[in-house]
C-alpha cells in the first residue's frame, strides 16, 4: 500500500508471475457496494485497465457480485491467448481476499460473458 495521493486515493502494487509488477489505484472504495480501481504496470499487457466491482444484494445475506473489465486493448499475440486462462483464478483470489473487507463470505459462482 502506499500512502493516498493528492486527491486522497489509495494504491498499492502488486507482483505477478506473468506480468512483474502491476501498479494499482483504487478510484471508488464504497464497501460493501462498490471498488473501482486501474491497473498498470510494464509488463501488464492489458492497456488502459479500468476494473469495476458491484455488489447486489439479494436478501439479508445473499448478493450477487459482477466484475466488469474495461481496456483499450491487449499487447502481444500470446497475452491475447493467456490472458483468458489465467484470468479467472485470478478473478477468483481476488473476491477471495475482498470478501473480508466488505463483510462477506465468497461462494463459488463465476459466469462468464
Amino acid at each position: 500500500m502506499h500512502e493516498p495521493n493528492d486527491n486522497s486515493s489509495s494504491s498499492f502494487n502488486l507482483e505477478f508471475t506473468f506480468f512483474g509488477d502491476v501498479f494499482e489505484e483504487i478510484i471508488d472504495w464504497n464497501p460493501p457496494i462498490r471498488y473501482v480501481y486501474t491497473a498498470q504496470g510494464d509488463g501488464f499487457p492489458i492497456k488502459n485497465y479500468l476494473g469495476h466491482f458491484e455488489i447486489y444484494k439479494e436478501g439479508s445475506d445473499k448478493g450477487t457480485l459482477k466484475w466488469n473489465m474495461h481496456y483499450s486493448h491487449v499487447e502481444g499475440q500470446h497475452y491475447k491467448k493467456i490472458i483468458p486462462v489465467i484470468l479467472p483464478p485470478i478473478i477468483e483470489e481476488s473476491i477471495n481476499l475482498l470478501s473480508p473487507m466488505v463483510s462477506g463470505v465468497w461462494s463459488k459462482r463465476i459466469v462468464h460473458n
